[in-house]
C-alpha cells in the first residue's frame, strides 16, 4: 500500500488481522513502492468471494490471495493426522 491511511479492505469481511508491518521501499520485486503491508486470515469461502468481486485497477493498492501451504506443512509436523509428506 502506498499510504498506511489506505482503506482498509478487510475491514468489510470476515477476516482475521494477522500482521501489519511498514516496509521501506519495495516488497514484491518490480518498481512499485509501498509504505505497509496488512496481512489477513480469511476462509476458502470468503476468499472465492472476493475473486468472485472480481478485480480493479488500483495505483494505491495490491491485494495477493495465498493459499498458506507453508502453514499446513508446519502443521502436518506436530498433527500425525494429516501428515503431507
Amino acid at each position: 500500500m502506498g499510504d498506511p491511511g489506505t482503506a482498509d479492505i478487510a475491514a468489510d469481511i470476515d477476516s482475521v488481522r494477522i500482521g501489519r508491518f511498514s516496509i521501506e521501499d519495495r516488497m514484491i520485486g518490480d518498481d512499485r513502492t509501498f509504505a505497509e503491508a496488512r496481512y489477513d486470515l480469511v476462509s476458502h469461502s470468503v476468499a472465492d468471494q472476493l475473486v468472485a468481486r472480481g478485480s480493479a485497477h488500483s495505483d494505491t493498492d495490491y491485494v495477493v490471495i495465498a493459499d498458506p501451504a507453508l502453514d499446513d506443512i508446519a502443521r502436518s509436523l506436530t498433527d500425525t493426522k494429516k501428515v503431507l509428506f
